[in-house]
């Protein structure tokens, strides 16, 4: 008897629980599908301005980019230059190592 008793219980404390998550789920999607409404209301407006913000965020990198390179090419030279003149060196002494 106890038994019997106890899965009513456990049913409709399930029962309880389950509808207050399937109400919530419902208002989730009834909110969900008022947010994809409106987005796509909305995104033929903004297009436009986010390919310009697009164009103007590209050509501030490419600038970015140059002043970086030009920056940076002393530093890259005096890096290789060392090892262009040792290969120079070994090409004319027809690359013989020096005994240490």
């Amino acid at each position: 008897m106890f038994s019997h008793v106890a899965a009513i219980a456990r049913d409709w404390s399930l029962i309880i629980l389950i509808v207050p998550a399937l109400i919530m789920l419902g208002v989730q999607a009834y909110l969900l599908w008022h947010v994809n409404r409106a987005l796509r209301r909305f995104g033929p407006r903004v297009r436009p301005a986010l390919r310009s913000v697009q164009e103007t965020v590209l050509r501030a990198a490419g600038t970015v980019d140059a002043a970086r390179q030009q920056a940076e090419r002393p530093f890259v030279w005096l890096r290789v230059w060392p090892a262009q003149v040792r290969g120079t060196w070994r090409a004319v002494v027809g690359g013989r190592q020096p005994r240490r």
